[in-house]
């Protein structure tokens, strides 16, 4: 067993006193939860990880906050579809990219083949994930998932790819809760 302690507020804004005070009774829990595993005949490790904010956050970093939240108030959708989303948001690698094919969703998610084709038509329909045929293998697709949605890679990037999607065709960009028109 594995417990992690996070403090609640960021550090970054406490004086050094503060943080020797807090990284002092950490350790002391640390090594209390340690203590009471072993009477408990149960190996149990401790760690206490502090999180210290430096800099500035680039605005995509919070793109998929933004999403979820509108996404979830704003469209209803069925189950599966839902899972589907979550699934590619999961698999989701640099640049937004997504290589699977429909039968390893299936088989990923026990969901039946056309259920998947419908929750990918569905999410392509609403312009939450993008499909292009596949450049391995012409049988399939691969997926992207809108750039408006998550992001996972440079913000930079992110920058230039929905420059390139606005100039080929800026209507797959638009998401169906745009009220702010972009994420």
């Amino acid at each position: 067993m594995t417990t992690y302690l996070y403090p609640n507020d960021n550090l970054f804004f406490m004086n050094n006193s503060v943080k020797q005070k807090i990284k002092n009774v950490s350790e002391d829990v640390e090594i209390g939860i340690r203590e009471l595993g072993e009477q408990e005949d149960i190996n149990i490790q401790a760690t206490t990880f502090f999180s210290e904010r430096k800099g500035y956050l680039p605005p995509s970093i919070y793109v998929m906050q933004r999403f979820a939240l509108l996404f979830s108030e704003k469209v209803i959708l069925n189950v599966s579809t839902y899972r589907v989303v979550f699934h590619f948001m999961a698999l989701t690698q640099f640049e937004n990219k997504i290589q699977i094919d429909i039968l390893t969703i299936c088989e990923n998610l026990d969901l039946n083949k056309s259920t998947v084709i419908k929750a990918l038509n569905t999410l392509v329909k609403l312009n939450i994930v993008m499909k292009y045929p596949s450049l391995n293998d012409k049988r399939r697709h691969d997926y992207i998932m809108n750039p408006y949605t998550m992001w996972k890679g440079k913000s930079s990037n992110r920058s230039k790819s929905i420059k390139k999607y606005e100039k080929h065709n800026p209507s797959i960009l638009e998401l169906p809760f745009n009220d702010d028109k972009r994420l």
